[in-house]
């Protein structure tokens, strides 16, 4: 079984966590088809049983990974998300070495480019997916990026702290992953790509202080 095959297996959301290369296959065949299922016949066509007949599956099958259609779309992002982690530590390290403001920027603006491909996509998620309702599109990316930050840029592991304790880096991260989601469904014409990114980095350079050591 490949390694990213095995990496990018959404865990957070899954009733069942595959290990046998066949199981896995079954489950990115269902998050496959959900995704189809959402581009190609939008939200209001969504259900279960539209999703295991697009994979081939028995509904038994696609309950058995995952508990209801939210957790499927729930699985989708949360697929993607893993996949596009690699860009946020590297950006996140960077930011260690001491370029908070530019390593945000092109972290930003990467992810930007790469989900560009697929706003068809985010739009049919926010027509059919709950944002605050766990898990959801918000708490699953706030969770990963939250995680990742702490294991690399905040203290103790790393050189900033949120300037006013948990409460900062709450509303922080939730603003900046809510502005992220609605730029993909709807970006103002007024806005450009990089002075989203620019907005999005003055926001986080704002919200964190160097430790002293």
């Amino acid at each position: 079984m490949g390694g990213e095959e095995q990496r990018t297996i959404p865990s957070r959301v899954l009733t069942v966590v595959p290990r046998q290369e066949r199981a896995v296959r079954r489950v990115h065949a269902i998050l496959d088809a959900a995704m189809a299922v959402l581009v190609l016949e939008g939200a209001d066509a969504f259900t279960s049983n539209r999703v295991a007949a697009r994979a081939g599956v028995s509904v038994g099958s696609v309950y058995k990974y995952f508990a209801n259609k939210d957790h499927i779309l729930a699985g989708v992002v949360e697929r993607g998300l893993i996949t596009s982690e690699k860009t946020i530590r590297q950006g996140l390290v960077r930011a260690v070495e001491g370029e908070l403001h530019e390593a945000a920027v092109e972290v930003v603006s990467t992810l930007c480019r790469d989900f560009e491909p697929h706003r068809e996509l985010f739009r049919e998620l926010f027509s059919g997916a709950t944002l605050l309702r766990a898990p959801s599109v918000q708490t699953l990316t706030v969770e990963r990026i939250v995680e990742a930050a702490r294991e690399t840029l905040l203290a103790p592991a790393g050189p900033y702290q949120p300037r006013r304790g948990e409460g900062t880096l709450f509303v922080t991260v939730n603003a900046v992953v809510f502005a992220f989601l609605r730029w993909m469904v709807d970006a103002p014409e007024a806005v450009s790509a990089e002075g989203f990114a620019t907005s999005v980095a003055d926001l986080l350079c704002a919200s964190l202080e160097p430790v002293e050591r």
